[in-house]
């Protein structure tokens, strides 16, 4: 993801951006309601990798 975002930075936006974001996006929030990571850790992931 952070190759990406330095690539989306740049102008040039992979193909596959929108799969690899929303399959990021859902496994922070699936790990977070099970109960594999804290709310705070879900937050900091989402902050980190996907600018939330």
């Amino acid at each position: 993801m952070k190759d990406t975002l330095e690539k989306i930075e740049k102008g040039n936006i992979p193909s596959d951006w929108d799969c690899n974001y929303c399959e990021l996006q859902s496994d922070i929030n699936v790990a977070e309601v099970e109960d594999m990571i804290s709310s705070e850790q879900a937050a900091y992931l989402r902050s980190k990798y996907l600018g939330l």
